[in-house]
C-alpha cells in the first residue's frame, strides 16, 4: 500500500519537470529567435548599402522569405517539444493518480 504522500510527491516532481522542460523551451526559442531577427536586420541593412540618394533602393525578398521560413519552422518545433512535455506530464499524473484511486 502507498501512502498519500508519494502520489503527493509524484504530482509534485511532474508538475516540477513540465515547468523546467517549458522553461527551457522558452529559453531556447528566445536565443534562437533572437539570433534569426540579428540575421533578418543585417539582410535588410545590407539592401541599404549599396543605395545612393535621390533612388529608390531595390528591395530583395528572398533573404526576408528565408528568415521567415525559419522562424516559421523554430515555432513549429517549439509546439511540438511542448506537446511532448505535456503528453509525459499527463502520463506522470495519470499514474500518480491511478495509484492514487487503487489505494484507497
Amino acid at each position: 500500500m502507498t501512502y498519500p504522500f508519494d502520489q503527493i510527491a509524484a504530482l509534485g516532481k511532474a508538475n516540477g519537470q513540465l515547468v523546467v522542460a517549458l522553461v527551457n523551451i522558452g529559453r531556447e526559442n528566445s536565443e534562437t529567435y533572437a539570433r534569426i531577427g540579428g540575421k533578418t536586420t543585417s539582410a535588410l541593412v545590407d539592401q541599404f548599402k549599396d543605395w545612393k540618394l535621390g533612388t529608390v533602393p531595390d528591395f530583395k525578398s528572398e533573404p526576408l522569405s528565408i528568415c521567415y521560413s525559419e522562424f516559421q519552422s523554430c515555432g513549429e518545433d517549439a509546439v511540438s517539444r511542448i506537446k511532448s512535455a505535456f503528453d509525459e506530464w499527463q502520463e506522470c499524473s495519470r499514474d500518480a493518480l491511478t495509484q492514487a484511486a487503487e489505494g484507497q
